[in-house]
C-alpha cells in the first residue's frame, strides 16, 4: 500500500486550482474609438462644425490623376491610426490612394491628405479610428 498524505493531496489540489484560475484570467478589453467629423466641403478655408476639421488646400495632383485635399484636424496624432472617408450620406468613398496622416510640429494637430477622384466635388466626412493596440 502507498503512503497517503493529506498535505500532498491538498498541495496538488491547490496547485491545480491556481493553474486553472490563472488560465481563465480574462484579457483586458480594448475598445476602438471612432470620431466622425461634420460634413466637409472640398473648399480651402472650410471648417467643419464638429471637431473643427479645416480644409487647407484642394488641388489636382501633378500627374493629374487625383484631387488632393489637405486637412488639418485639431487632434493629437497619436489618436489617429486609420482614416475612412464617407459621403455626406454615410456611404464609403472609393479613395484613389490611402490617406496620409502627418503629425503637425506642435503635436497638437494632425494633417491629413486625401486622394480622391479628380472629377467629383462632393461633400464628405472623415471617420477617425484609434486602435489602442497599435
Amino acid at each position: 500500500m502507498f503512503p497517503f498524505s493529506y498535505s500532498r493531496v491538498l498541495t496538488c489540489l491547490a496547485s491545480a486550482l491556481l493553474l486553472q484560475a490563472c488560465a481563465s484570467v480574462p484579457k483586458p478589453v480594448t475598445t476602438t474609438t471612432e470620431r466622425v467629423t461634420s460634413t466637409l466641403r472640398p473648399e480651402p478655408g472650410f471648417t467643419g462644425s464638429r471637431m473643427g476639421a479645416e480644409v487647407e488646400e484642394v488641388f489636382i495632383s501633378d500627374d493629374e490623376r487625383f484631387q488632393v485635399i489637405d486637412l488639418l484636424l485639431p487632434l493629437d496624432p497619436e489618436v489617429v491610426d486609420e482614416i475612412q472617408v464617407e459621403s455626406a450620406s454615410g456611404q464609403p468613398v472609393d479613395l484613389r490612394k490611402k490617406p496620409e496622416i502627418n503629425p503637425e510640429q506642435d503635436g497638437q494637430a494632425t494633417g491629413v491628405r486625401l486622394f480622391l477622384s479628380r472629377d467629383k466635388k462632393w461633400e464628405f466626412r472623415l471617420r477617425l479610428i484609434d486602435n489602442p493596440d497599435e
